[in-house]
This record gives structure tokens, C-alpha cells and sequence, in this order.
């Protein structure tokens, strides 16, 4: 009767650690994961400008005219 109630404790203790390693890992993460958000809000993109579509090989007419060989 003993032994199982030896077991019993000892497999708790091993399942209360291992649950504790869990919640610690997912702390963590959620940390990191703030820090970055945080770092990610305060770092803004440079305005892009607005340039032209990149055209075809050998397309030698502008981007709105009417295709001649439709």
C-alpha cells in the first residue's frame, strides 16, 4: 500500500513540474510576443511611392493603351 502511495506522489510532483515548465514556456512566448508587437507598433514603414507596373520583355507601349492585336 505504501509503494502506491509512493508512486502516486511522485508521479504528481513529476506531472506538477512538467505542467510548470509548460506555463513558464508559455509566459515566454507571450512575452516575446508583446515585446515584439511593442517594438513592431513604434517602427513605421517609410511612405513607398507610387511607381508604374513592371512591364514585359519587348512592350514597347504604355501601360493604358488599347492592345492592337486583341
Amino acid at each position: 500500500m505504501l509503494s502506491i502511495v509512493h508512486g502516486a506522489q511522485t508521479q504528481f510532483r513529476h506531472e506538477s513540474a512538467l505542467r510548470e515548465r509548460e506555463w513558464a514556456v508559455l509566459a515566454a512566448i507571450r512575452e516575446r510576443e508583446a515585446h515584439l508587437a511593442s517594438r513592431r507598433s513604434a517602427w513605421a514603414p517609410a511612405a513607398r511611392r507610387e511607381t508604374s507596373w513592371p512591364r514585359p520583355i519587348g512592350l514597347a507601349t504604355p501601360v493604358g493603351a488599347v492592345c492592337v492585336t486583341a
